[in-house]
């Protein structure tokens, strides 16, 4: 029998899948200035030990560290997103930038492709943040992974009430799909992203190629 603590434990186990699938991309954004630290860290002692008349080029890489450093600590204030008692509250698009730039490499891997968000008509109303952020990147994931389905063009837009996202189909190709979701998660499927609307309030509208998702402000 279902009651509130064990749907809030379905949606967490959700939001465990949909985080999964998020870490390469964060694990990714987090190396990288790592590796260039590391790179002008090498070139700055080298600098170092040629005396005075490199100090002109030691500085050049303590900007370059300084550059870094920024994009490392922007990238570590990211992961607040996904501390479920925050309670940011941010423009919808903002949201679905956000969440886009999350998916966008494991759709890339199976074969689907995000296309440019529309620029203007967006509800000026804020929304949680992370509910939505999560909502977003199952439903990305949901039209993704679908079996036997070699997924085409993803669009998200606005429809009456709420937020559109669609998926088209592939042509035919000869290559085969690549199997890049977690062995230890299942797919999501319709009954994964129900669960994780019931327990975020949201209303939410599924078939095989759409999600429409309610958006009070829309």
């Amino acid at each position: 029998m279902s009651s509130p603590v064990a749907d809030a434990w379905i949606a967490a186990g959700v939001q465990h899948a949909v985080l999964l699938r998020v870490l390469p991309v964060v694990r990714h954004d987090l190396a990288g200035p790592l590796s260039v630290m590391r790179m002008c860290t090498t070139l700055l002692k080298r600098h170092i030990s040629q005396g005075e008349r490199a100090a002109q080029q030691g500085v050049e890489r303590v900007e370059q560290l300084e550059i870094q450093l920024a994009d490392l600590g922007e990238q570590v204030r990211r992961l607040r997103h996904w501390d479920r008692s925050g309670a940011e509250r941010v423009a919808v698009r903002t949201t679905i930038t956000e969440a886009v730039a999350l998916a966008q490499p494991l759709l890339s891997l199976l074969g689907a492709q995000v296309l440019p968000l529309p620029q203007t008509g967006w509800p000026d109303a804020p929304e949680a943040h992370y509910p939505l952020l999560c909502m977003l990147l199952a439903s990305l994931y949901y039209l993704a992974e679908r079996p036997d389905v070699l997924p085409g063009p993803i669009t998200l837009q606005l429809a009456p009430g709420g937020l559109l996202v669609n998926i088209g189909t592939a042509a035919p190709s000869e290559f085969p799909r690549f199997d890049v979701a977690p062995s230890t998660t299942p797919p999501i499927d319709a009954a994964a992203l129900n669960a994780l609307a019931r327990h975020g309030g949201w209303t939410l509208e599924v078939s095989s190629d759409n999600v429409r998702i309610g958006l009070p402000g829309a």
